[in-house]
Parts: C-alpha cells; structure tokens; sequence
C-alpha cells in the first residue's frame, strides 16, 4: 500500500493505488487504477476501482456476495406502497430493508409498469409473461436455489386459462400491462384490484375460487383476490368478446408451467428467489453474446450480474458512462465480470437505470455511489436487493476516522476532527454513546484531544487510540511538519467590477503540505476600499485596479493582490511606418483621401486619415484605410478596443471593420457623430460570438448624405486591447520556498551543475522577441551544463553553445549528471490523447529510473484552468501520482509548463510548479517580465530561482 496521508489497513476498509490491477497486467490498455475496498456487512463486499484505460476513464462498482454466508439474504426489490410503481433504486433498497442493491429488469414506458421478464420471491413464482423463452433463449435470469445455489439459466414459462368456453391468450401473471390480453393477480401480488382501477378505470375482472369463477365486474368496480384464487384483468375491447364466456359458478383452470434451459430436471419449486433480465455475457468462463443485448459494441452505462464457479458467490457490477466514465461495451463487461471472479454472467437493463446502492462502512444509510449518467435517478419497477439476515448485535470492534477537507494533510499543531464507528461482529453499524469513548495519543507528547477534535504536536508517525466499552483500536497517522507560513486560497484574483468571491486561507508547512484554516479564525482586510471591499470572508469588487488583501491567522499573515476590471494591452502606437491601402466607396465616384503615419500623435506619431466626398450626394460614402498588408492583430481574447482619437468636428462618422478567426467580418461603430477635435480616448465592444483571436482590418470615416463638398482629418494614436486583468494573484511576503535560493551571479560548486529554463519560444509575439530571446540565451549560458526550453519552442537556428532540450509535445526522458529530465505530451490538453502509453511510462520512469531530482516540461499548467489538461480527472491524477511518489521516495520533483503571461511558482504537497512565460510579455517594454529558471542540482538536493533576464 501507498505510504498515503493516512497510511493503514483496517479490517473494514482499504484503499489501494497502483499501476495495473494485479489480475490483469496483460492488459496494456490499462493505464491506472485505483481501488477503495469495504467490508459492508459480514458476506458482503463493496469495491469502487476508478480505472484509466487508452481509451478514458472507467468507474466500476462491483458488489461481492457469499451467498453460503448465513448473514446474507438475496431479495428482489419492488414497490412497497403501490404495486408495480416505479421508483428510483435507492427507494426500493430503502423500502425493502436492503443495505445494498443495483437497478433490475429491462422495462417498457408508464407508471406504473411492470418490468419485462420474470421474478420468483419468497419461492414462489410471482410475475411472469406468457411464453417466455418459448421460441429462444432470448432472457437469462440469476437464480438462487433451496440449496444455497446461485445460478444462471433461461427459464422458459407457460400460463394457460381454459374451460369448456374459455381458451384464452393471456399476457402474464401478477404484471402491470395495457391488459389488452388478459392478466391473471393472485394475493402473492395484491389484494384487491383498487390501485389498478384507479389507474385505469376500464379495465373489467373475473374473479376465480377454488377453481370456480365466482364473480364478474366491469369497469371502476373494485375486485378481491380471494385467498385460495385469483382474479383475471382485461381492457374494455378484450372484455367486450371474452366477458361473455366466463359463467359464473362454472369451473375453470390455470396452470403455469416452468423448465430451464440448461437444467431441465431443475424444478422451479426449489428456486427461492430469482429475477431474469438480459441475455448471457459470459458462460462457462468465457464472453458470449446470446439472448437480449442493447447495443454490444457501444460504450454506454452497464448493469451486470455474475455467479462464480462455484455458485457460492454473486456479483453485481455497475458501470459508469455517458460522463467523465466512458462506460464499456458488452465484451468488455464480460471482461470485468470474469475478472472479480464471474464464471457466468448476464445484463440488466444499463444507461440511465445503472445505479449502485450501498450502505457504506460507518453509516447507517444507504446512498447511491455512483454516477447516474441522467444527473437524476431514473425511476424503475425492480433491483437486486442484499439484506443482512442478522439483527445489530453488540458492538465489537471500532475504527477512528479523521475528517479532511479534500486535498488536507495532517499537519503538526493543527487541529482536526474525528469520528469513532462501532460495529458488530458482523460489520454492521452500531450506535455508540460518544460520552463513554476515551480517545488519546498512544503517548501524551504526541498530542492533545480536546472533545471530537485532535492536534498532533510533532511530525512523524504517531498513534490514536480509542476505548468503549473495554473495545479498543489504533489508528496510525503520518503527520507533516509545521506549517510555516498560511496562503490565501481565492477561487479567482482577478475579477470583474461588481464581483463577489469567497475568501478562504490555508497554512502551508515548507513542503507545501496543506491544512484547512475555519473561515472564523482568519481576519481580512483591503488596503484600497475603492477597489474592492471586504466584509467577513466575502470580497466585492468596486472599480477597476489593484489592491492589496491581507489574510492574518495568528501570528501568520500573507498577503496576494487583487486585480479588478479590464487591464489595456497596447497593440498599435504607429511609431513605425505601416504599409497601408486605400479603399473608397464607391468607387470612381469622387471619393478620395489618403493616409499614412504622421508626426502627429498622443504620444510621438500617430495614424492620419484624410477623406474627402463628392458634393449633393444622397448615398453612403466612405474613405477606407486597410491594414491587410501590415495586419494590427488583438492577442488573447479581448472584450473591448479602445484607441485616441482627435477628429475634425465634422459631425462624420468612424468605424472600424473587424475580421475573426474565420474571417468573418463585423462592422463596429467607434464614433457616431465626430465633434470632438481634442484628443479623445474611444472605447467600443468586441461584437459577441467572434472567433478569436481578431484583428483589425479597416478603418473608415463615412457619411450618409452631402450637400457641399467635404474634406477633413483624423488622427488616431495608441491602438489598445482591454483584456480581463491578469495582473492579481500576486503573493506578498507568506510562504518561502526553502528551495528557492539567490543564484543568478553565483558559482555552483565542483559537486554541483546549473540547469537553465526558458519557457515558450515558438511564438514571437513581439517586435523584440527575437532580440529577447538571444539574450535570454547569452544570459542562461554560462555555468549551465543544459538549457531547457519548455513549451512549444523554436530557436530558429540559434545555438545555444550547451547541452540543449526542446519540448516537441512527445514523450521522452534526458539524464543529466544530476537530473532526471522528462518531456509530456501535452500539447491538445490531453495526454491520453496525445499518446495514452505516457501514463505508464511516467509512473514506470519515476519508480525505477530516475535520479534525486526530477524535471517534468510540458505546455500546461495544471492548476491554471485556462490551460490546463483538459478536464479535472487528468489533473486531479497527475497531481496524486507525483505526490504519492514523492511521500514514498522524498526525492525532488519540478513541473515546468510554460503559458500565460507571468513566471511564477506554486509549491503543493511536495511538488514545485513553476510556468515560465517565455516571450510572452503583454507589455514588451517591461523588460522585467521576460524571466528564466535556473536550477542547481547536485547528487541529493537541488535549489532554484526565477531570474531576471534584464536584471
């Protein structure tokens, strides 16, 4: 077992993580598993294994039962309340008493409706249809037998009605149909015909006693199910032919007749209980496809039923899909049924019905553990029930559980909650008096307890005991250092105006483990109130800018800016000449003008934009300046453009002609009516639904009409795209890595070398970006023994003069004297779809190749939601490979990725993530955001710094 922030094994519950599940290493597609293990009650196992695979993500939930247990009783779940209604399986296991059950047969639209196929309860059969299995063996049910047998077969029935007059098709016994054939309820069902009269006040009965018909009703006349007979139910056009042939006082017989397909000398009196479903997926050990199937080859959610070998177990398995599960195919359900130990097994009805039910170690309710792929549970007439034959008996044994928020470590001097479970001899749950439970530390310098709360007061191992009742257990926990600085944990850091977040904080130790901080010991604050405001643990953004919030727990206090608003981007100053066109409508109708860079501007040059139009003209005419040949490009994906302009009070207009992604044009107002001629700073709207990234294709002053001929000019400086700020999330004092260090101008010593970092490359953003890069390079190069260059890169010739690693989205691995360096794939966001296989290769290298400190390059950022791996799951594992890995090994690990505009790092259980920026620089004037990371490593230890190419 993984040495997990709770490391150990109890008799009720485990949790496993590996590369591959042990019985299937053959399987190659098979990329991760984890596995939480339960003992539910005695006879009765729950496991969830959350599985990666080639081809996603598969959550499986498989019930075991030992059906020779005497604790264990095997029941069908129905509708307590009305018969045949449809009820979400959670409400059927709640009803019927179960502790565990899954969705049961296939079944056809209505409430309520019976299901399809057959049930026999309480060893007796209670629901059949008339001819089923006759032709073929279409539907195999699980069967349980007087002799603690759990089998599959096909169980082929026969009901019959007939006297002298009366030889009757009918439909089914003890079913919920459109009783256009006729339908035969004994008491093992109902008791009288009411509910059904209610729902459908048409239907006519023939009740029968003894074998004598006794009594006939017609519609809304309520019937009794007599104790020793049964009453027949038809629909109004039935009863209108066959009605007239029942006499009363005449006798009449039924007979229902039951064989199996594979146990002909099996006698269906010595079946208990039984359900039939869908058609075989697996018998005798090996996957076939016979009877009812609901698209084989497609991947959707899947119910599943299973017997051993020995028919001593059953298993239930349901599937997630149509979600973050991808599901699986019915060849692939036979897989897994083979591999939890099904020799034989069958479908349920799958999709939206596929629910798993269990009462989960510790409560004493049931609940759905899975993923129901319709959000909402799916009503349905039956399940597969599991009840614990024994009543709570005394309790036996305890177990301690710690309660953690996600993601929360057990960290020294930190307080914690927890809770005692008692249980039975038969694992079940037992209330226990928690005034009468004596909790402490196996050693009182471990820790205090104070109520249901614990505070571990050293790091390292260390022990919880609990007493009740002369029962004793132990719980071992590994606690974390200290924690040395807290953090603020903001769902965002920059906002827009008029926007609320919640405030919350962590403490942090050095290693950057995690603990939980209650909102009401945290006191906050804001140094610029007309930014944003603070009340409680609730910050209102006000106006545009950056403050400075202050988080203070203790003697700890941290502080992180918060950006509000929109932050200008300059995109175009005219400072060097444009090769320009002009365009003018119409055309060859008078209309001229010119335009070029001028030494009029806002600031320095601008852009001049002369026109002139043709007099006593009562259509449009306009004056274009294009920029096709020297295209002003909007980076990012901006909500508005503002520019400066200086008109010329000609009550003329101004608009711009934007171009997308897909060159679809849109045409945008800047100026309606030009009176202005002081420098003037105009803002428009992004039009909605334009594919980024844009640009700016013409401008154009234009009139509706004129009576006098008209000339003029404009001038426009400082061209600026506003983008949703970026600039927050700064972190001010708090936290230091002790593995950040001042390097730069330093010399690594005779045992150590210097591993340089740049991040992207391969996009030039800027008109100095090649002039930073080559600096960048002269800067990085002396004492360092390799460069690496993160995210998309492309050095165009330049040499480096050292040892040089490109990202090139693949996957592979570099040795330097002290460094294990390793390239992802990751460039669609997705490594499973850029190459599944490095799923493997990445747990595989780190477990047994690599070196003391380790180097990960990609181009995402897993904690950046703008570019991270698509979806939380891949994030969420990659996270727990490399923290498991780095708790069980206490080497070094550093995730490089290289997006966004800023270089920063963010220390988290252990691991350091570090995004360099690279070229990307909003403001290309800032020298001091053009940054690099050097490493220095030596055969142990390594320390780091995000250095200033210009400093």
């Amino acid at each position: 077992m993984k040495n997990n922030l709770l490391s150990y094994v109890v008799a009720f519950a485990i949790t496993l993580t590996a590369l591959t599940p042990k019985v299937t290493l053959a399987n190659s597609n098979l990329l991760y598993t984890e596995k939480t293990i339960q003992t539910i009650t005695n006879g009765v196992i729950y496991e969830e294994s959350k599985r990666l695979y080639n081809s996603g993500w598969k959550d499986i939930y498989v019930l075991t039962i030992d059906m020779k247990n005497p604790n264990v009783k095997l029941d069908i779940l129905q509708s307590t309340t009305e018969y045949g209604l449809k009820k979400s399986t959670e409400n059927l296991v709640k009803e019927n008493g179960a502790i565990a059950g899954i969705n049961g047969d296939f079944f056809n639209s209505g409430n309520p409706k019976s299901a399809l196929g057959q049930i026999i309860k309480d060893g007796k059969p209670k629901e059949t249809p008339n001819y089923y299995n006759h032709s073929s063996n279409k539907y195999a049910g699980v069967f349980l037998d007087t002799f603690g047998n759990i089998f599959i077969d096909y169980a082929k029935s026969n009901i019959r009605l007939y006297n002298s007059k009366v030889n009757l098709d009918l439909g089914a016994k003890n079913k919920i149909t459109d009783f256009k054939k006729p339908v035969i309820f004994d008491k093992t069902a109902i008791s009288t015909t009411s509910d059904l009269d209610k729902r459908n006040p048409n239907l006519f009965k023939v009740t029968v006693e003894n074998n004598i018909i006794t009594q006939k009703l017609g519609a809304k006349q309520v019937a009794t199910i007599p104790d020793n007979g049964y009453v027949i139910v038809m629909d109004k056009a039935t009863a209108s032919t066959e009605l007239v042939k029942f006499d009363i006082g005449s006798p009449i017989s039924f007979t229902e007749t039951y064989n199996f397909a594979f146990r002909p000398n099996k006698n269906i009196s010595e079946v208990t209980t039984g359900m039939s479903a869908g058609g075989e997926i697996l018998r005798a050990g090996k996957p076939v496809s016979q009877g009812l199937s609901v698209s084989p080859n497609t991947r959707h959610p899947r119910t599943a039923v299973g017997v051993s070998q020995d028919k001593t177990k059953l298993i239930l398995m349901v599937v997630d899909g149509r979600g973050a599960s991808i599901g699986a195919t019915q060849s692939e359900m036979a897989q897994l049924m083979l591999e939890y130990g099904a020799f034989d097994a069958i479908n349920f009805d799958g999709g939206g019905s596929s629910t798993m039910v269990v009462r989960e170690e510790g409560n004493t309710q049931v609940s759905v553990t899975n993923n129901v792929s319709d959000k909402t549970q799916r009503s349905v007439p039956n399940g597969i029930g599991i009840k614990t034959t024994n009543p709570t008996g005394n309790i036996t044994s305890l177990k301690i559980v710690p309660t953690l928020n996600e993601g929360q470590s057990i960290i020294s001097g930190s307080t914690y909650g927890f809770k005692i479970n008692g249980f039975d001899a038969n694992s079940n749950p037992v209330n226990i008096d928690n005034n009468l439970i004596s909790v402490s530390f196996s050693d009182a310098s471990e820790g205090n307890i104070s109520g249901n709360t614990f505070t571990p007061l050293k790091s390292g191992n260390v022990t919880l005991k609990a007493t009740y009742q002369n029962i004793s257990t132990e719980l071992p926990i590994q606690v974390k250092e200290p924690i040395i600085a807290i953090k603020p944990k903001l769902p965002k850091t920059s906002i827009k105006v008029g926007e609320t977040i919640t405030l919350s904080a962590v403490g942090t130790n050095k290693d950057g483990f995690e603990t939980y901080i209650p909102n009401q010991n945290i006191n906050w604050s804001i140094d610029n109130s007309s930014i944003a405001t603070v009340s409680g643990n609730v910050l209102t953004a006000k106006s545009n800018g950056i403050a400075t919030l202050t988080a203070t727990f203790g003697s700890f206090t941290a502080n992180i800016t918060i950006a509000v608003g929109e932050q200008p981007i300059l995109v175009e100053n005219f400072e060097q000449p444009k090769n320009l066109t002009m365009l003018y409508y119409p055309q060859n109708a008078g209309v001229g003008g010119g335009a070029g860079t001028s030494n009029i501007g806002y600031e320095g040059n601008g852009l001049l934009l002369s026109y002139s139009f043709k007099e006593n003209t009562k259509t449009s005419q306009a004056t274009y300046v294009s920029f096709e040949k020297s295209p002003i490009i909007f980076n990012g994906t901006p909500s508005h453009i503002q520019m400066i302009v200086k008109d010329d009070n000609s009550g003329n207009m101004l608009k711009a002609v934007l171009k997308d992604k897909n060159n679809k044009e849109y045409i945008v107002p800047i100026i309606d009516n030009m009176q202005n001629p002081d420098w003037t700073t105009i803002r428009f709207a992004v039009p909605k639904g334009v594919s980024y990234p844009i640009r700016l294709d013409k401008l154009y002053v234009g009139t509706y009409a004129t009576t006098a001929k008209e000339q003029g000019t404009i001038f426009i400086d400082n061209i600026e795209s506003l983008i949703p700020r970026t600039d927050g999330g700064k972190l001010i004092g708090g936290y230091v890595d002790p593995l950040s260090s001042n390097l730069k101008g330093t010399t690594p010593a005779s045992n150590e070398e210097d591993i340089n970092i740049f991040g992207q490359t391969a996009n030039k953003p800027h008109y100095n970006s090649k002039t930073v890069l080559t600096d960048a390079i002269n800067v990085m190069k002396p004492y360092a023994t390799t460069m690496i260059f993160a995210g998309s890169s492309n050095l165009e010739g330049i040499k480096t003069g050292v040892s040089t690693i490109q990202w090139q989205n693949k996957y592979n691995t570099t040795e330097t004297k002290y460094l294990s360096i390793i390239n992802l794939a990751t460039k669609s966001g997705n490594m499973l779809k850029e190459n599944p296989d490095q799923w493997r290769w990445l747990q595989g290298y780190l477990n047994s190749f690599s070196k003391n400190n380790i180097v990960i390059n990609m181009d995402k950022n897993i904690w950046d939601s703008n570019n991270a791996l698509t979806g939380t799951r891949e994030n969420n594992l990659f996270h727990k490979i490399l923290k498991d890995f780095v708790e069980e090994t206490g080497k070094n690990v550093i995730v490089v990725s290289a997006v966004g505009n800023k270089s920063e790092a963010y220390v988290k259980d252990g691991i350091r993530y570090i995004t360099l920026n690279g070229l990307t620089n909003p403001n290309p004037s800032d020298l001091s955001n053009y940054k690099y990371l050097k490493i220095r490593a030596n055969e142990n230890d390594l320390k780091y710094e995000i250095c200033n190419v210009y400093n």
